[in-house]
C-alpha cells in the first residue's frame, strides 16, 4: 500500500502542505500545483487523477 498524498484546497490554511512535508507527507497546496480559482469538481476531479486526497474545509461543496 502506497502513502496517502495529500491536496489542500484554497479554503485550508496556507501553510498545512508546508507543515504535512516537514512532517514527511506528500503534500501539495492549491497555489503551487497553480489550480487557484479552479471549480470545487475540478479540484476533486485533479486530487484523484493524480493520486491525492483532497483535504477542505469546504463541508458545504464536498459532503456528499
Amino acid at each position: 500500500m502506497s502513502a496517502i498524498r495529500f491536496f489542500t484546497d484554497e479554503d485550508v490554511y496556507a501553510q498545512l502542505a508546508i507543515q504535512l512535508r516537514r512532517l514527511g507527507f506528500d503534500a501539495i497546496s492549491t497555489p503551487e500545483a497553480q489550480r487557484r480559482g479552479t471549480s470545487d469538481k475540478a479540484q476533486l476531479d485533479w486530487a484523484a487523477t493524480n493520486g491525492y486526497v483532497i483535504v477542505t474545509f469546504n463541508m458545504a461543496d464536498f459532503v456528499q
